[in-house]
């Protein structure tokens, strides 16, 4: 099966990946989330108010967790798995240890005073890592909650954490390099005047984008530049650039499959396959439509899904080449 969550109205639709037929929908009472995650049996879907454990089979509701009312946008993080533990933080501070089975809080732990924590979790080593808009990592002991190391951030962090080489990497206005296991600084990788939107991993390096920034006092001039000017990829090697690349106009997330070694780049207008190894764009998929805005792809068995704006699901065929 596909799984694909739909923003608006929320939905959750399962389709046959040969097909594209329709298995099961489950209408959600709010915004969907921007993905959905495979835990061994159970499918993990939420809105910004609700996480879901779903039998991936029927769509049937094994349990939810909602800690401040459906109403409320409470929740943009989203879940990290590990063993029978699931991770998730709130707007409010909190990060929330589940059973994954039930669905019932093992702990939970305030570790911002009101400031999001929006970043999704990461866990190595019996640390479970996250990172809040108010500009630092904590890490938390994955059995307890207690606060193990907190390491301060040059801004505010909304995504997600992840370890390369070795090497614990938290996007902020710079990408931060940090010992999981202490928190010491290991280095950073940035550019003045330009944050970072979004890093992931990608077998031996790391790929970041880099945007503009945009301020309020902004010249006419420059705004015009922070619109015309591309989004650009860099390929970080031990928190040091090899290279900085551009990509299709308005890319926006990316992600990495071991299965085929490649890095897929979404965009507002396309998708770009790249060889991080060498550094080569490999494939374009590119549409003259304006705000075609595709979502993260998932690779499977030789195939490409991925879903456009107007909430059209396709199954491309992988090319050869790349497998």
């Amino acid at each position: 099966m596909v799984f694909v969550s739909v923003f608006s109205p929320g939905c959750i639709y399962a389709l046959d990946s040969s097909s594209g037929e329709i298995c099961w929908r489950l209408e959600l009472p709010g915004y969907g989330s921007s993905s959905t995650h495979l835990a061994g049996e159970m499918l993990l879907a939420k809105t910004s108010g609700t996480l879901y454990s779903l039998d991936p089979l029927s769509g049937r509701i094994f349990w939810e967790f909602c800690p401040y009312g459906p109403e409320r946008e409470m929740i943009y993080s989203l879940p990290t798995v590990d063993g029978n533990r699931l991770f998730l933080g709130d707007r409010n501070g909190w990060l929330h240890c589940l059973n994954v089975l039930t669905g019932q809080t093992i702990w939970k732990r305030q570790i911002s005073d009101g400031d999001d924590v929006n970043a999704t979790a990461c866990v190595v080593g019996g640390l479970v890592i996250t990172a809040t808009n108010a500009g630092f990592a904590q890490a938390l002991s994955v059995e307890d909650g207690q606060p193990e190391w907190k390491s301060n951030l040059d801004g505010g962090c909304i995504n997600h954490l992840f370890v390369s080489n070795k090497n614990l990497a938290v996007a902020a206005n710079s990408l931060h390099f940090l010992d999981p296991s202490t928190g010491e600084s290991r280095g950073r990788v940035q550019w003045p005047g330009y944050p970072i939107s979004f890093a992931a991993g990608a077998s031996s390096k790391v790929i970041a984008f880099r945007h503009l920034d945009w301020t309020d006092d902004m010249s006419d001039e420059e705004k015009q530049r922070y619109h015309s000017e591309h989004i650009k990829v860099a390929l970080i090697d031990s928190s040091r650039t090899i290279q900085e690349i551009a990509c299709s106009e308005y890319a926006h997330a990316a992600r990495f499959s071991p299965a085929t070694g490649l890095l897929y780049v979404s965009g507002f207008r396309g998708l770009d396959v790249l060889n991080p190894e060498t550094s080569e764009w490999l494939y374009t998929m590119k549409t003259d439509e304006e705000n075609y805005s595709l979502s993260l792809p998932d690779v499977s068995k030789g195939g490409v899904y991925v879903m456009d704006g107007y909430g059209v699901v396709h199954a491309l065929r992988h090319p050869d080449y790349f497998l």
